[in-house]
């Protein structure tokens, strides 16, 4: 009862630090700090997946947690199954788990450990994970249930703000390009006024002509020169 309690508290404590985080590089941040406490574990990673079907680390704590150049691909090995599966699982050894006998080892999962995949709207946004147990205990069923409740709001926060990413970035795009169009407008506005600056003494030279020649009692061999001009 105690730990339920206490897993309502720590969703209900995450969802309102949740909201007041909009950057994605400090929502990551936050989301496997409080993975790694509310766990005890040693270590702790989340890694979102891109376009290209790769999950990257966005961050990551504990001596054992991977370094920044670590991916896997939706699909493949351990974490690329659970993304794919959209999986919640706590693994005691991975090298006697059914699930996922066969699969290359991962050196960053040679002990206890949980993955769980974030999902929002169908959408598959990328794998929360813990790893070895501080008091060197294996991960139960409320440490799952923990992770995984983590895991459903991180994925909420991470989308919003991924979208607001987008958002921003199509934003920025319409005004550079509101921008150029400005350029363009004044550009032309400057040709013209330039043209008709420099056009203006030789059309009034020619006016002038036409008017003389319309106008004038000279002879025709006098009027030829303008008509040469």
């Amino acid at each position: 009862m105690q730990k339920t309690e206490d897993m309502f508290r720590l969703l209900s404590e995450t969802s309102n630090s949740f909201v007041s985080v909009d950057s994605i590089i400090a929502l990551s941040n936050l989301i496997v700090d409080l993975a790694q406490s509310s766990s005890g574990a040693e270590n702790s990673f989340l890694m979102l997946a891109n376009d290209d079907g790769e999950m990257l680390i966005q961050s990551a704590r504990g001596p054992c947690a991977p370094s920044k150049d670590y991916k896997a691909r939706v699909g493949e090995g351990v974490l690329g199954s659970v993304a794919s599966r959209r999986l919640y699982v706590a693994v005691a050894d991975l090298s006697t788990d059914a699930r996922f006998m066969g699969m290359e080892p991962d050196r960053y999962l040679n002990g206890p450990f949980i993955a769980c995949t974030l999902v929002n709207r169908g959408i598959m946004l990328g794998v929360l994970c813990v790893s070895g147990r501080r008091d060197a205990t294996a991960f139960g069923a409320s440490d799952l249930d923990l992770i995984s409740g983590l895991a459903s709001h991180a994925a909420v926060a991470l989308e919003d703000a991924l979208l607001m990413k987008k958002l921003i970035a199509k934003t920025a795009r319409l005004e550079d390009a509101n921008k150029r169009l400005v350029d363009i407008d004044l550009e032309k506005t400057e040709f013209v006024a330039r043209l008709s600056y420099d056009l203006r003494p030789p059309l009034n030279a020619i006016k002038g002509a036409i008017y003389y020649l319309r106008n004038s009692d000279s002879e025709k061999a006098r009027r030829l020169d303008f008509f040469d001009i």
